[in-house]
């Protein structure tokens, strides 16, 4: 493993490449650390690790994503199941006499 310095500033004790956090997390050298990167740096986690700064803040969005998907899944399971969904006006239904000729022609398959 390599020593490396942090940002410009030599560590304090033995710092690690990332090459080697890989080859630790047992991702081999061709695994892809940077989703967690910039989950920490967006502040995407309500507990980001200590040696993580947040440039943003993106847990409370994930959290209101969170809650409007079970909101309108909650609205959807209401609606069918109480038969209301789907809806007449974003249905398409077959022309008068169409069904007819299916079933006619699915009876001599």
């Amino acid at each position: 493993m390599r020593d490396t310095y942090t940002f410009g500033r030599k560590p304090a004790q033995r710092n690690y490449t990332i090459d080697d956090l890989r080859a630790l997390k047992g991702s081999g050298n061709a695994g892809d650390a940077i989703f967690l990167f910039m989950s920490d740096i967006c502040g995407e986690s309500e507990s980001p690790p200590k040696h993580a700064h947040a440039f943003g803040d993106l847990a409370p969005l994930h959290q209101k994503m969170y809650q409007e998907r079970v909101a309108a899944l909650k609205k959807f399971h209401a609606e069918s199941t109480e038969m209301r969904f789907p809806y007449p006006e974003l249905s398409i239904m077959m022309h008068a006499g169409e069904e007819e000729k299916l079933l006619q022609q699915l009876d001599k398959l």
